[in-house]
């Protein structure tokens, strides 16, 4: 999920891969169905020509203005109206909009409790099973039992899980991690404060770091100047309450980066550590921008973050934001005390809540990170209709074997009705059911103008003992079809693999797809006519890996 750029309070952040749809440009772009052919296309410099219907600003016969965009963005324009970081310098804690976050932990199966799983090829029987508690001391036909069942599937909590926990090994699918816009982060000074930028992780490797890949914005309002220069140093954790990095130790890897401010204003370079240090598994780290250019008013640049509405979700449902975060500390220039920190994942700022864009690479080629880097959340424009003609599915093909019990997806009823889905090996159904909404229950939340899709998590619950088994290197489908009049909408997020993010950074081992004129296409969000690949539903498999 996604919608424009939100920057330390809220930017529109700019490129074809990020979400624009806060900007300017966001709410005078043509307002395009799912059926447009007018989207902006990725890669161009320039807006498609609207008709005045199509513009909020347009009078009644007027074209309206075409705005002047880059990749997508319509430059120095921004959310809140004030081309500043996300997090104003001198704003309190307290001066921030109080938004209460969606409570999104609770579990949602309600209205998907009727799932079916078919006996597997080579059996005769078509024996099914329900789910609910009238099937509680059934055993699917010709599913295998494990020996031990860990949870059925993981529900949320508020906390969330430890990354390298085994409840999160359990997880499989694009939408552990989901967005509804992007934020930037101001590395450098601001209206006389500075701000350092840190991103937190837990290393779910061990070993050396060789190289990171970070979002880097530029343009007006996201970057002056050169750019500066950007002092990447990773820090271990001070094992306090509040996970700060240790600026008392010294780094285990650094390197010094200078933007190409030519390069375009998204650029997402690979950039070569130094190493001084081993990283231990499961351990907390830091990886902290600095800018150290001679004049840091001057020359800035700003890093791109994920960022989820607070009324909507939070980055992840499942995954601590002590695991993986976004903090901010602000100092007097030239100081090595700060007077402030921010935790921009767990307390969130300007009503959002922030997610890095980062992908680490150790010595050994072994990698880890999040680099969902743009929504499909805007409604409209790039909200997907799913109807009884026009349905939605996840290809996946597992790099390795996969045993499911669960399923959960983030969807909402726009039209009251059911919403089957289907999980296909080719033709056959391995396992259907639906989801059920009595009245509509789909919602938009307004971000200065323009409106982000809410979405609801459905958890598909297997019947006890059930499960499908997906085998390595092997094409499955998640399919959704709405039936009769029933209509629910589904919001992608691009994957960074564009971008050369690379699994399991980038979830490369999944595409949404939707049907259109009788032919599957991989979903862009920018013309639902053309095909592109790097594109996820939200969805995610709870697996049942066996002893």
């Amino acid at each position: 999920m996604t919608l424009a750029c939100v920057s330390a309070m809220l930017t529109g952040c700019g490129s074809d891969n990020d979400d624009k749809s806060a900007t300017a440009e966001g709410s005078r772009q043509a307002s395009t169905s799912n059926q447009s052919s007018t989207a902006p296309q990725p890669g161009t410099d320039s807006a498609p020509a609207t008709s005045p219907s199509q513009s909020q600003d347009a009078g009644p016969g007027e074209s309206p203005p075409a705005p002047v965009v880059t990749n997508g963005s319509v430059a120095g324009q921004t959310l809140d109206g004030d081309p500043a970081p996300y997090v104003m310098p001198n704003l309190a804690e307290t001066d921030e909009p109080s938004v209460p976050a969606a409570d999104d932990t609770a579990s949602s199966t309600e209205d998907t409790q009727e799932v079916t799983v078919n006996t597997p090829a080579g059996q005769s029987s078509a024996a099914t099973a329900r789910s609910g508690p009238a099937a509680a001391a059934r055993t699917g036909a010709g599913t295998t039992t494990p020996k031990h069942i860990l949870q059925k599937y993981i529900s949320s909590n508020p906390s969330g899980f430890r990354w390298n926990s085994v409840m999160a090994s359990h997880l499989y699918g694009p939408g552990l991690f989901t967005q509804t816009t992007l934020a930037n982060t101001i590395i450098g000074v601001y209206k006389g404060v500075e701000n350092v930028v840190v991103n937190r992780f837990r290393a779910l490797e061990g070993g050396q770091l060789s190289r990171v890949r970070l979002y880097w914005q530029g343009g007006e309002g996201y970057s002056a100047g050169t750019g500066g220069r950007i002092r990447l140093t990773v820090l271990p954790d001070d094992n306090t309450a509040r996970h700060l990095p240790d600026f008392s130790q010294q780094p285990l890897a650094e390197a010094s980066f200078v933007p190409d401010m030519h390069a375009g204003n998204s650029i997402f370079p690979e950039i070569a550590l130094t190493s001084h240090g081993t990283l231990q598994k499961g351990k907390i780290y830091h990886l902290v921008m600095q800018n150290t250019d001679a004049n840091p008013a001057a020359n800035y640049v700003s890093s791109n973050n994920a960022a989820t509405h607070m009324q909507i979700t939070r980055p992840s449902r499942w995954i601590s934001s002590t695991d993986w975060g976004t903090l901010m500390g602000k100092r007097t220039p030239g100081s090595s005390t700060f007077s402030r920190w921010m935790n921009l994942t767990h307390d969130g700022s300007g009503n959002h809540f922030f997610s890095p864009i980062l992908q680490l690479t150790f010595a050994d080629g072994k990698s880890m990170g999040v680099s969902d880097m743009e929504s499909g959340s805007v409604d409209p424009g790039r909200v997907y209709t799913v109807t009884s003609q026009k349905p939605v599915r996840e290809r996946f093909v597992p790099g390795a074997e996969k045993r499911v019990n669960a399923i959960s997806v983030a969807t909402a009823a726009s039209k009251a009705g059911q919403l089957k889905w289907r999980l296909l090996q080719g033709s056959r159904e391995l396992a259907w059911g639906y989801i059920k909404a009595a009245s509509p229950n789909y919602r938009t939340v307004e971000a200065k103008g323009l409106q982000l899709a809410a979405l609801k998590w459905y958890d598909i619950i297997f019947p006890p003992r059930q499960y499908v088994e997906l085998s390595a290197g092997k094409p499955y489908d998640l399919e959704f079809r709405a039936e009769g009049s029933s209509e629910w909408k589904f919001a992608d997020h691009r994957n960074g693999a564009s971008s050369g993010f690379t699994w399991p950074a980038a979830f490369t081992e999944s595409q949404a797809q939707h049907l259109d004129g009788g032919r599957w296409l991989d979903t862009n969000h920018w013309n639902y006519h053309a095909s592109r690949k790097g594109s996820n539903w939200p969805v995610v498999f709870h697996l049942n890996p066996e002893d």
